[in-house]
């Protein structure tokens, strides 16, 4: 994708999030490089209408690999203008 694609602000990265418990299409928005994936997961989740449960944690994935909330989205881009990650819902066995 190119900067002009990201249309008049090429220093923004648009972050799509899916979601395989939800029939809603993917969650997509314009984030600057300096927001955190924390961020974005709690866009995400109101989004998704995914409520915190006690035990069951959700986090993002990029790249098949978790993403750390603290990680801003700058440093996960390389060079791309969008960033496509999967919201998942971590029940634990027990």
């Amino acid at each position: 994708m190119t900067a002009a694609a990201v249309g008049p602000h090429p220093d923004l990265i648009k972050a799509i999030v899916s979601f395989s418990f939800s029939e809603k299409p993917p969650f997509d928005k314009l984030f600057t490089g300096e927001t955190t994936a924390g961020t974005v997961l709690t866009e995400a989740m109101v989004y998704f209408e995914a409520q915190p449960e006690p035990g069951h944690d959700y986090y993002l994935t990029h790249d098949r690999e978790r993403v750390q909330n603290s990680a801003t989205l700058g440093s996960l881009r390389h060079h791309d203008h969008e960033l496509t990650f999967r919201m998942v819902k971590e029940i634990p066995q027990g």
